[in-house]
């Protein structure tokens, strides 16, 4: 989607979600393609490999349901790098 899209589908103002994907895109979460305007935004390599991470924080901070076979409690004992 591009910023005014996500702005429609969020229900937020389009100069909000702006500066939010300029600060995504600045710590390399998300990355543009396009020439202004009409970019449209994709999570970074990076971001997709840790989306586990992602996840796993959500899920304890208690904004997102544990995925299908997990619960919130379980540890996956297994280490990542970020």
């Amino acid at each position: 989607m591009n910023a005014n899209q996500l702005a429609t589908e969020l229900e937020l103002d389009y100069k909000t979600v702006r500066h939010h994907l300029d600060l995504l895109v600045e710590n390399g979460v998300i990355e543009s393609v396009g020439d202004g305007y009409g970019d449209v935004y994709f999570l970074t390599d990076r971001m997709e490999q840790n989306l586990d991470v992602l996840e796993d924080v959500a899920t304890t901070a208690g904004v997102a349901e544990p995925s299908a076979g997990e619960s919130a409690d379980s540890d996956s004992g297994g280490e990542s790098d970020v």
